[in-house]
């Protein structure tokens, strides 16, 4: 691994680390952030596995609704650092508790991304739907997503998360 990526994967887990720690994990309104890992796969061109990571920095209302702005990667494990091999989305995000209530203790979610994504120098259009559940006296979350961007071919990415929230 070059020094550039052992930097830059460094600096992404210092991130992490310092504002996981840094807030309340269960507020009913406010800042609100999510820092998601998964795995996934392109539907169409059966690409093995691919890694991702999201950061989701937004505004709680209340402890079913929030608002923000997310950025990402997902790589391909296989081609590692080859050109071509990242697509860094940025994007909007809503995210909605579904049947939010105190004494429940799994709560299911549905969260929309809309924005622009960049691979391999060219800029597309991004759309991310995200269905899960979040435990109630947990920061973690699990869930489903579905990525389309829009390219010649729109390549649709399936797959995995695992959610922090803080």
């Amino acid at each position: 691994m070059s020094i550039m990526k052992r930097r830059v994967a460094l600096l992404v887990l210092t991130i992490c680390t310092f504002t996981a720690f840094a807030q309340e994990t269960k507020k009913n309104s406010g800042y609100h952030g999510i820092v998601e890992f998964g795995g996934a796969t392109f539907v169409a061109e059966r690409t093995p596995f691919l890694g991702s990571v999201n950061f989701i920095n937004g505004y709680k209302f209340n402890p079913s609704l929030s608002l923000g702005i997310g950025i990402g990667m997902t790589f391909d494990f296989k081609h590692f650092g080859e050109k071509g091999s990242y697509i860094i989305p940025l994007y909007g995000n809503f995210r909605a508790n579904l049947g939010y209530d105190k004494y429940q203790k799994v709560v299911p979610y549905i969260q929309t991304g809309l924005g622009v994504a960049i691979a391999s120098g060219a800029q597309l259009s991004f759309l991310r739907q995200s269905i899960g559940i979040g435990f109630k006296n947990s920061p973690v979350s699990i869930g489903f997503s579905g990525e389309v961007f829009r390219f010649p071919t729109y390549p649709i990415i399936l797959g995995l998360n695992i959610g922090f929230s803080f």
